[in-house]
């Protein structure tokens, strides 16, 4: 089965899901203390590690966010883009 990271904000709080199709695995929340970019990349490696997978194992990544926290969304999509990118590359492999 295809799984997914949902990055979701709505501002103040950001969470993390670990998604199988249509059904939640795990999740992260925290609020957004204008230190997403020091959080997301650690709570990614937390959420796949407590889970037993690896980045390969995940077929994308996706973003939703209400744009409030304008600085958190961009990180959140660099970041989003950045690992569909690695994904995308790995798979042509």
């Amino acid at each position: 089965m295809k799984k997914y990271l949902q990055i979701t904000i709505r501002h103040p709080e950001i969470s993390l899901e670990l998604r199988n199709e249509q059904k939640m695995i795990d999740q992260a929340k925290w609020q957004d203390g204008n230190d997403t970019s020091l959080k997301l990349l650690s709570e990614i490696d937390r959420l796949l590690e407590k889970n037993r997978l690896r980045i390969q194992e995940i077929e994308k990544m996706t973003l939703s966010s209400d744009q409030s926290s304008y600085t958190a969304s961009r990180i959140a999509r660099t970041v989003a883009k950045t690992i569909n990118f690695c994904l995308g590359e790995l798979s042509d492999k």
